[in-house]
């Protein structure tokens, strides 16, 4: 009878330990560039977000504007001599990728900023980027159309 319940026993504790899952692995959060963009920037440390939507800089006096009313925001230099600063809001509710490309429509007089989000992870933790980038200086009289996937 001993016998029995230690088997008992041992193949209750062999269903419980296979029948476990394993921990998610965790994911990583990546930050992807390509197209006509130049380079990242890093305007962090603010008061409040830029919840607003899309932004497109084109001077030091609209840059001087946009951070003027946080002024604890990092201000990065940016030559707007050579270079545009494109800013879009994008998040996810869990742990976030951001693959950001930026091509030039020449048919539409126009650059196409597309940001692909993907969610990976179950954190249930809001993951948020204003994907601020810079990119050679958008020609007088064309405009920015911004896509989030």
């Amino acid at each position: 009878m001993r016998t029995k319940k230690l088997w008992i026993v041992f193949v209750a504790f062999a269903v419980l330990i296979l029948s476990c899952t394993k921990d998610e692995e965790p994911c990583e959060a990546i930050i992807e560039n390509s197209g006509i963009i130049v380079a990242s920037v890093n305007i962090s440390s603010c008061d409040e977000p830029f919840y607003q939507g899309s932004f497109v800089i084109r001077t030091n006096a609209e840059y001087n504007e946009l951070l003027s009313t946080n002024t604890n925001c990092d201000r990065p230099f940016i030559d707007f001599s050579s270079y545009t600063l494109l800013g879009r809001y994008a998040y996810t509710a869990n742990t976030g990728s951001y693959f950001r490309n930026v091509e030039i429509d020449t048919a539409h007089s126009r650059y196409v900023y597309t940001i692909t989000v993907e969610n990976c992870g179950s954190c249930n933790c809001l993951s948020e980027n204003m994907n601020w980038v810079t990119v050679p200086k958008l020609p007088d009289e064309w405009d920015v159309k911004f896509v989030v996937e």
